[in-house]
């Protein structure tokens, strides 16, 4: 019994510990690179606290990270925007700095697994909460 005790209580700190963003995954057997490359669109934008409804164009982009560490926002017919990505040393946030520019914005993550990316912006007056899911 107190093997099994043991036992239960290592398995509960492992998972626990396994547990890189706030709001998970608890465990994946997927990279973090593994499950940031791919293409997602916006799912909900929450700024300070209230829900923002998205427009059509918000709709209609697609953020897509590759593995070579570039990135692109395509807004079919409008525009497309360049940029380049890569992680923080910890891998609690990706740091994306915009094609031909020393601009940077850091997006402190939430929540990244195979179909949803989470992160937060903090703005100058605002602190902004963004979801995306897999296209």
């Amino acid at each position: 019994m107190k093997n099994k005790l043991i036992l239960i209580f290592l398995v509960a700190f492992t998972l626990n510990s396994c547990k890189k963003y706030e709001e998970g995954p608890t465990i994946s057997f997927r990279t973090k690179t593994d499950r940031l490359v791919g293409e997602w669109v916006w799912a909900k934008i929450i700024e300070d606290s209230k829900e923002k409804t998205l427009s059509q164009d918000d709709l209609d982009n697609v953020w897509e990270f590759k593995k070579d560490n570039s990135s692109v926002i395509t807004n079919p017919g409008k525009s497309t925007e360049r940029y380049h990505w890569e992680f923080s040393d910890d891998a609690k946030s990706v740091f994306i700095t915009f094609e031909n520019s020393s601009l940077a914005i850091k997006m402190s993550i939430l929540r990244l697994t195979n179909s949803e990316f989470w992160y937060t912006e903090q703005g100058s007056s605002s602190k902004t909460e963004i979801h995306l899911k897999s296209k």
